[in-house]
């Protein structure tokens, strides 16, 4: 597997190559499956991206969510990876709970 690295100027930049990198795999799953199927990642590194996709207007119903990373602490509690994604994306989007 042949791997790419890109270089953007700026933190910005990073962002919206992320969504356009994401967008593409989510949509492309959905054409292809019939739903896409993400792990979430943690940390406050992927904030700004799970708030960008929030943005825009997807098959929801199609997408699965699955946690890839938690600390041990209550869902609630500030430094809770679902707390993060929650916040930023999942609680702005109608993704149906499992």
């Amino acid at each position: 597997m042949n791997k790419v690295v890109e270089v953007v100027p700026d933190k910005e930049a990073l962002i919206r190559r992320a969504v356009d990198v994401v967008l593409s795999k989510i949509e492309g799953a959905i054409e292809a499956n019939g739903r896409c199927t993400i792990a979430l990642a943690g940390g406050s590194t992927p904030a700004p991206l799970y708030e960008a996709i929030a943005t825009f207007d997807l098959a929801w119903n199609n997408i699965h969510v699955f946690w890839g990373d938690e600390r041990y602490v209550s869902p609630d509690h500030p430094d809770s990876n679902q707390r993060m994604a929650r916040l930023a994306w999942l609680d702005k989007v109608d993704i149906p709970e499992a």
